[in-house]
């Protein structure tokens, strides 16, 4: 009976340590199985994305047409001028000395300088038949090339008709209204305007001049207002001449 006994406690006894090495067996398959599970991640079905850091806006060049140049050359003229043996020359063209002024201590040089410069040569051959003033750098402002044109008496009287030594804005506006890229409003007897010219370039052309004498001319008109607003190969003008009697 007592053998028995021991028996049984030994059986026993091999019974809870299989039972425990099992528990241990268990409990690590279902650690690994915890391990191995691939549980749902708080992101899940949230699509990722990744922040935009803007591109910086391209900023339009803007670029200045030749006669917007010309202009703002001969606005800022002082700039530009240089004295020499024989008196002062603009941009390395000679302009009178009554196209300069001294304020203070400075030069100042009066806005038509260049379309007066290049009427005086004008005049002189329209009215007089002379040629002396009539050079490659003459012909190469006024129409863009160093050589005299083939119908060059024909095409001097016309141009003499807008670019005048003694001329006022009625000259040039009267001029550039019969143009068809120029619309507006023009009053002469109160000598009141309002203009855009939606072309420069063919302004230019059909005014058989070179860009850049047409800067020159829109630089005279602004000895009689400031309002002449460029933007691109077009302008706005809005000119009131004030008289007093």
């Amino acid at each position: 009976m007592f053998n028995r006994i021991i028996h049984l406690s030994k059986v026993l006894c091999v019974f809870l340590v299989m039972l425990v090495m099992l528990s241990a067996c268990g409990n690590e398959q279902v650690d690994n199985a915890i391990l191995e599970t691939e549980y749902p991640s708080v992101t899940d079905g949230v699509k990722s994305e990744t922040p935009s850091i803007d591109e910086p806006a391209d900023i339009p060049v803007v670029v200045n047409t030749v006669v917007q140049d010309a202009y703002e050359d001969m606005i800022s003229a002082t700039d530009h001028l240089s004295i020499t043996n024989d008196g002062y020359e603009f941009k390395g063209y000679p302009i009178s000395k009554d196209s300069v002024s001294k304020i203070g201590s400075e030069l100042v040089v009066n806005q038509g300088a260049m379309y007066e410069e290049i009427a005086g040569g004008l005049a002189l051959y329209c009215d007089f038949g002379l040629s002396q003033s009539l050079d490659e750098a003459f012909f190469q402002i006024l129409i863009g090339s160093g050589n005299e044109p083939e119908n060059w008496n024909e095409l001097a009287n016309d141009l003499y008709s807008f670019i005048l030594l003694d001329g006022t804005e009625k000259e040039i506006i009267s001029k550039l209204e019969t143009l068809d890229c120029v619309n507006g409003t023009f009053d002469y007897d109160v000598r009141s305007y309002s203009f855009e010219i939606s072309d420069l370039e063919m302004a230019a052309s059909d005014l058989h001049i070179s860009q850049e004498m047409l800067g020159y001319v829109l630089a005279k008109l602004n000895e009689y207002t400031d309002d002449i607003v460029f933007d691109g190969n077009s302008i706005t003008c809005s000119l009131e001449v004030k008289t007093f009697s």
